[in-house]
C-alpha cells in the first residue's frame, strides 16, 4: 500500500509493529483543544509532521552538529524557522514523533508523557541486541542523547496562519526526567511543548512508519517524507532542494547521494516510481 499525503487522511488500526509492550502512561486529565482532531488520523501505522516542518532544514540530514547562538533555516515560502543551541538531524524528528504519537494516545492537557526506554528504542528500530537479547547501552544513549538536544534547543517559528503571523519560541520538550538505571525498567518523562504540538492544527502528511524504518536515516527518509508533503509530479531545483534538506555534502557533490537515495525510495516501493534529474532539477514521480 502507498504512503499518501493527505491533510485529511483516513483513521488506521493500532500497529502490531513497534507498540510498546506497556503502553505508555500520560500524566494529567482532560483533552487537547479540538483544533488537532487531525492527529486522530495518524494512528496505527502512520506518524505525521506538519507541512512546514516537512519542507524546511529543521530535522536536516547533515550528521555533522552544528552549535550556533541563532542558525536560520532554510524553508518553503511562507514561513520562517530559527533556532538557537545544537541542530536537529532526522534521527531527532524520529524521536519527536514517537513522543507525540505516545501523547496522542490520552492528550493530557499537561502534555507530559512517560515511556520505558526500551518501548521507545523498538518502535524506532534503533540499537543492536545486548546482553540477553536485550537492547546495547549505546541506543540508549543515543536516545537520551537526542531528548536533551530536543530540551536544550530554543526555536523560532513563525507561519502564516487566517491572514497573520504567528510566532512562537519554545523548546521542544520540558521537564525531562530519565529513570534510574536499568533504563529499560524504569521511565522516562517529558513535556510536549503545546506551541509545538498546535502546529500539528495546520496542513499536515502522514508518512508510513514501517517505510521509514527501512530507509537509512538521513537524506532518504527526509526525501520520503518531503516528496509525500506535495502532489505528483513534483519539480525542484537541486539548489533549492540542497538547501531545504540541510545536506552534509557540498552542492557540487549534491547529485550522487540524491541520486543513491531517490534508487533506494524507488527500491521501497510506494513512494517513488519514476525519478529524472536533469538540468539541475529533480523531477519526482509517484
Amino acid at each position: 500500500e502507498k504512503d499518501e499525503p493527505q491533510d485529511h487522511p483516513k483513521p488506521s488500526p493500532e500497529p502490531t509493529r513497534g507498540k510498546p509492550k506497556h503502553k505508555p502512561l500520560a500524566e494529567g486529565a482532560g483533552t487537547a483543544s479540538k483544533e488537532l482532531r487531525q492527529l486522530d488520523f495518524f494512528t496505527g501505522p502512520y506518524r505525521g509532521l506538519p507541512n512546514v516542518v516537512l519542507r524546511s532544514a529543521l530535522f536536516g540530514c547533515r550528521t555533522k552538529r552544528i552549535t550556533s547562538p541563532r542558525t536560520v533555516v532554510a524553508t518553503w515560502k511562507g514561513a520562517e524557522i530559527s533556532y538557537e543551541g545544537i541542530s536537529l538531524n532526522q534521527r531527532d524528528e524520529s524521536v519527536w514523533m514517537q513522543l507525540v504519537q505516545y501523547w496522542m494516545w490520552s492528550r493530557p492537557e499537561s502534555y507530559r508523557v512517560r515511556f520505558k526506554g526500551s518501548d521507545m528504542l523498538r518502535g524506532l528500530g534503533w540499537g543492536s541486541a545486548g546482553r540477553k537479547g536485550g537492547l546495547s547501552g549505546t541506543a540508549y544513549g543515543r536516545l537520551r542523547e537526542s531528548l536533551y538536544r530536543l530540551r536544550s534547543i530554543n526555536l523560532s517559528l513563525s507561519l502564516p496562519k487566517e491572514g497573520r503571523i504567528y510566532t512562537m519560541v519554545d523548546g521542544m520538550i520540558s521537564g525531562l526526567a530519565f529513570a534510574e538505571d536499568p533504563p529499560d525498567i524504569g521511565f522516562t518523562s517529558c513535556v510536549l511543548s503545546k506551541h509545538y504540538v498546535s502546529i500539528y492544527a495546520n496542513q499536515l502528511t502522514r508518512v508510513r512508519w514501517e517505510t521509514r524504518l527501512k530507509l537509512r536515516s538521513g537524506l532518504p527518509s527526509w526525501l520520503h517524507r518531503y516528496i509525500l508533503s506535495h502532489t505528483s509530479p513534483h519539480f525542484i531545483s537541486l539548489d533549492k532542494l540542497h538547501a531545504l534538506c540541510g545536506a552534509s555534502a557540498e552542492r557540487k557533490h549534491f547529485r550522487r547521494p540524491l541520486r543513491k537515495a531517490m534508487d533506494e525510495l524507488k527500491a521501497v516501493g510506494g513512494v517513488v516510481a519514476h525519478y529524472e534529474i536533469r538540468h539541475d532539477t529533480l523531477t519526482v514521480v509517484r
